[in-house]
């Protein structure tokens, strides 16, 4: 049995190449379930694909992230043969921080077409970037629980925009109503008993800015474009790609110059 992994939410193709000679192209039916009883997308002729022997099976981006089965009815001189082995594989696509898609980061590239091993190249770029983000800018959007020292003003974490639990870190609990969040500065006003570490917190993370939300998805895509072009250095960006990539090659690469340009600044 072969299984076909691609990102759901965008239109595909996938490689049939049945056996022997077959007198026309296959027919591709795709099924929801295993015993491929509930059609999920009707029976169509797989295209051509310009390589002999070879055709294309297609599926529409309308399908949802999940196993598909698979169907293929193909003609020959004697008969038709109905092969029913193999899965279709779509993995919900990886959102980028801030709500920006995979193929966002695939149009900085010009790649217009989904590529399974490209595509893949391109998530652990992302999952990498937004470590990087966490790491030297501050945290991304989401729920997160902190620890501060009590007072009359607490700083939260950048992009703090509610209090959604609050607590002594002895279990007492604290009147969310005696608080007050500033969202544009992160700070917390409230009359907190003053301790150390002792104010454990459950913030709610806002969307990044647009220029956060930009920097991440250009760094991504700058690495690929960079990393893609051998030595060629007066086609190369700047901005801390162009580094490394003459054809001395003694300089590293800098990763994430964009993420790392919104690290704020450290005193101490």
């Amino acid at each position: 049995m072969t299984a076909v992994q691609r990102i759901a939410g965008t239109a595909g193709t996938f490689p049939v190449v049945p056996s022997g000679s077959p007198t026309s192209a296959p027919v591709l039916t795709i099924f929801s379930d295993a015993a491929r009883t509930v059609v999920a997308v009707a029976a169509a002729a797989c295209a051509a694909s310009g390589s002999p022997g070879q055709f294309l099976g297609a599926y529409p981006a309308t399908l949802a992230a999940g196993t598909y089965y698979l169907s293929f009815t193909t003609p020959y001189a004697g008969g038709s043969s109905v092969d029913a082995d193999d899965t279709l594989v779509l993995v919900a696509q990886t959102v980028v921080v801030g709500g920006s898609t995979l193929a966002q980061v695939r149009g900085r590239l010009n790649k217009t077409a989904p590529s399974p091993a490209d595509d893949a190249d391109i998530l652990d770029m992302i999952d990498a970037a937004e470590a990087e983000y966490a790491s030297v800018v501050g945290p991304l959007p989401g729920s997160k629980t902190v620890r501060l020292d009590g007072g009359p003003v607490l700083i939260l974490p950048p992009g703090s925009a509610a209090v959604t639990a609050a607590a002594y870190s002895n279990g007492t609990a604290i009147n969310l109503a005696d608080l007050d969040i500033d969202p544009d500065t992160a700070i917390l006003y409230g009359s907190l008993s003053p301790g150390f570490r002792n104010v454990v917190l459950t913030v709610t993370i806002g969307s990044l800015p647009a220029n956060h939300r930009e920097a991440i998805i250009a760094d991504v895509a700058g690495y690929f474009a960079a990393t893609q072009r051998g030595g060629q250095r007066s086609a190369l960006p700047a901005e801390g790609y162009a580094e490394g990539f003459g054809q001395e090659r003694t300089t590293p690469l800098t990763l994430w110059p964009r993420i790392r340009a919104l690290a704020p600044v450290r005193i101490g």
